[in-house]
């Protein structure tokens, strides 16, 4: 401050710039008595204690509040506050009471939850009335079994694997001319 006494123009626009030169240029690169060392030395050689600031998205979703909410069966939605949101994927169609969590102010950002463990399973969405009475709708069924191949999937790639070795399998079936012995059964045999 003595090297600015007489300065009749000063500002404090004026003297936070010149502060921020004195400290950067003078105070954190000289020797500090107490230290002894300089601060900005002291700093680089001293343990890191900052941790990173969250997401905006980390954030957002500390801010919500949980619901329970009963599944309305004929379409797959449940309402917050009368808006009605849509439950996709229809895997959850089935469940009959979800946990959402969302925030009051932000109908953008609903989730539904597990229950247990908090994980966020799906997004919700809501509806626009208007053009959802527009929409044609998707056919809904139950899921069939497939009974076209009797051998599971992952049985079907391991053999097709195999086959692409070219190895011999390990164990070749008698066919039914050939006895225990090995040797061939002649028709008389067979027939009598």
């Amino acid at each position: 401050m003595a090297l600015l006494e007489n300065d009749k123009t000063l500002t404090l626009e004026k003297l936070n710039h010149l502060t921020g030169i004195w400290i950067e240029q003078e105070y954190n690169s000289n020797v500090h008595s107490e230290l002894k060392q300089s601060p900005v030395n002291k700093w680089l050689e001293s343990e890191k204690v900052t941790r990173p600031s969250p997401s905006l998205t980390v954030l957002r979703q500390c801010f919500r509040r949980e619901i329970v909410r009963r599944v309305r069966r004929s379409d797959a939605t449940f309402t917050i506050d009368a808006k009605r949101f849509e439950i996709l994927p229809l895997v959850y169609r089935g469940l009959r009471k979800i946990h959402i969590h969302y925030a009051k102010w932000d109908f953008t950002n609903v989730d539904i939850v597990d229950p247990k463990t908090k994980v966020i399973l799906t997004p919700a969405y809501p509806i626009d009335l208007k053009q959802n009475s527009d929409r044609k709708r998707q056919v809904i069924s139950e899921m069939k079994k497939d009974d076209s191949h009797d051998i599971p999937p992952l049985l079907q790639k391991m053999m097709s694997e195999f086959a692409m070795t070219g190895i011999p399998p390990a164990y070749i079936p008698l066919s039914e001319t050939q006895n225990d012995s090995g040797h061939t059964n002649s028709n008389k045999e067979k027939t009598q």
